[in-house]
């Protein structure tokens, strides 16, 4: 059974991606995801010529989805687009470490890196180790930020006070 978890992962994956992209008919969805299973990607540039041929209509829409499938797939950072109201602050996590002069400036945004390089060049199914220790690396920084997160609280009531 633990095998199947990366295939659920990479599903999950490319039904958040097809999720993203507006506008899209159930038999362009169908198509993407005829063409994934037929000839599965054995690269990134790959999979993103399988969706660009399926999903992408109209060439006036092709640098927003290749912004798309940048965040989605090459985890480049960008600044998010504002679809609803901005909230007043939001923490976005990196899962690629970057110099601090590469990272997006969006007020109310707080970007997270991981403490250490990820394990695993992509997210995929066929490097189940690479997955389940980038998952661990995540764990891991999630509970320190956690922690500093509550000190750094904790002080601003202090001061407040």
């Amino acid at each position: 059974m633990p095998s199947e978890a990366p295939v659920w992962l990479a599903e999950q994956h490319l039904l958040g991606f097809l999720g993203d992209i507006g506008g899209l008919s159930a038999g362009a969805k169908a198509d993407f995801l005829r063409a994934v299973a037929l000839a599965p990607p054995d690269s990134i540039d790959g999979l993103y010529w399988r969706a660009r041929v399926t999903l992408l209509r109209r060439v006036e829409d092709l640098e927003a989805f290749d912004r798309l499938f940048d965040a989605w797939f090459r985890d480049a950072p960008k600044p998010p687009v504002e679809a609803v109201e901005p909230a007043r602050s939001t923490l976005v996590l990196l899962t690629r470490r970057y110099p601090p002069s590469e990272l997006p400036r969006v007020p109310g945004r707080v970007y997270v890196q991981p403490s250490e390089p990820i394990p695993i060049e992509t997210w995929d199914y066929a490097s189940p180790d690479g997955v389940r220790a980038a998952f661990a690396l995540g764990a891991r920084d999630g509970i320190a930020f956690a922690h500093f997160a509550e000190r750094a609280l904790e002080g601003a009531a202090r001061e407040s006070a």
